[in-house]
């Protein structure tokens, strides 16, 4: 933590040293190097004085449109300064922060000398075009003498912006690709309980299986419980989202990047109301577990994606397939089937259409058409339509507005 007041020794040094020669002067020899000696002292006493009365009487307010930033809407930020003293304050460096959903930080840094009574103000707006955390508002608002020998920081605070990526709503259509996974998901033989997979344990309710009830809780607390175990991995769906990025980040990419994850949540929640077990799998980030039967959950999911970050392809950025062929190798894959989201076709996707994995996978994918050119677009969708003439397994969503007519086509 920084000390709220600094003294610039370098500065101050030269000051002292030449006030100290004046003083020994005038301790000898008496006269006018008294007199400049004292007149050097009452100086620095007067520049105090004065960095002292402006930080008591120096007052400053800001203000935003809004706490609470949809996606594609913009923050108004104001904020001013006022002496309220009947004397003009010293220097003033106000140090603006400005953090965008990118993970972008903007500074700015602004010095002026207050007048008696008179404010000094500043208006912005900040779009927020896509999701993520922004933060805004004041990093350091510091009272500085001319010279820099000594500087007072005031306590200052700034606003962090949560922006969501959006949440469409999908409805079932039984012709789709995983109407047959949604509509076992609610019988014994779709979505039943695997008692090799424990879980949790839960309060015991009436026409719970007595077989299920945890004995040796019973006993030590006189309550019962039941154990809770995962379900079935078959119907289940593995959902792997592609979070490399083509090139440096611009507009059109960091659409096509929400345009991904809006496509994953939107996935997330039809899933989750069909009460189908989800895993999610995606490079770095590590997403909150999703259960369809608790309704925190997909908040917690929403939550988790402040955290989803997008990493240019190279050293350190794992593609779809690398990861699902790692998956196979530790045994880490838990359900049969397969969804791949990406916006990038290339050696990192096609894989997946064009390898069999055997009768027990069951993959699909989902190529995110946001922010191509036209010789990608055309590309894509000739790839589409060849792996889909032996069975259609491929989808393409064509921006961000087409995303529930796109996805439906898909359930």
């Amino acid at each position: 933590m920084r000390s709220p007041v600094v003294i610039n020794v370098r500065a101050v040094l030269p000051y002292f040293f030449f006030s100290f020669i004046l003083y020994l002067t005038g301790f000898y020899f008496g006269g006018w190097f008294l007199i400049i000696f004292y007149l050097l002292l009452f100086f620095l006493i007067l520049n105090v004085i004065h960095i002292v009365l402006t930080a008591l009487f120096l007052k400053y307010s800001q203000g935003f449109s809004t706490t609470h930033p949809v996606k594609g809407e913009g923050v108004d930020y104001n904020w001013y300064v006022i002496m309220e003293s009947f004397i003009p304050g010293c220097r003033i460096t106000v140090s603006l922060i400005g953090t965008l959903g990118t993970g972008e930080t903007r500074f700015e840094k602004i010095e002026f000398f207050p007048g008696s009574r008179k404010n000094f103000t500043r208006e912005y707006t900040i779009r927020c075009p896509f999701r993520g955390i922004y933060i805004l508002g004041m990093e350091e608002l510091v009272v500085s003498d001319a010279f820099g020998w000594l500087e007072v920081r005031l306590p200052v605070w700034n606003e962090t912006f949560y922006v969501y990526p959006r949440v469409v709503a999908l409805e079932e259509h039984s012709s789709g690709v995983y109407g047959d996974v949604k509509r076992p998901a609610g019988s014994a033989a779709g979505n039943a309980q695997d008692f090799s997979l424990y879980r949790n344990l839960r309060d015991y309710k009436r026409g719970d299986n007595v077989h299920h009830i945890a004995w040796k809780k019973f006993a030590a607390l006189g309550k019962p419980f039941v154990r809770i175990y995962e379900k079935t991995s078959w119907p289940g769906i593995t959902l792997y989202l592609d979070t490399r990025r083509k090139g440096s980040a611009d507009y059109s990419i960091l659409e096509a990047e929400d345009t991904s994850v809006e496509i994953l949540v939107a996935l997330v929640r039809y899933f989750m109301n069909a009460g189908i077990p989800l895993y999610i799998r995606s490079g770095e980030w590590r997403p909150h577990p999703v259960h369809g039967e608790y309704t925190q959950s997909f908040k917690d999911f929403i939550d988790s994606t402040m955290r989803l970050y997008f990493r240019e392809i190279g050293p350190g950025a794992v593609d779809p397939y690398s990861l699902f062929m790692m998956d196979v190798e530790d045994r880490n894959l838990r359900t049969g089937t397969i969804i791949v989201i990406s916006h990038i076709l290339d050696d990192g996707v096609t894989p997946f259409f064009s390898e069999s994995f055997g009768n027990r996978t069951n993959t699909s994918g989902i190529i995110n058409c946001t922010g191509m050119n036209q010789k990608e677009r055309t590309g894509t969708l000739d790839f589409a339509a060849g792996i889909n003439e032996r069975r259609k397994r491929l989808f393409t969503v064509a921006g961000p507005m087409t995303i529930k007519e796109d996805l439906e086509k898909l359930l």
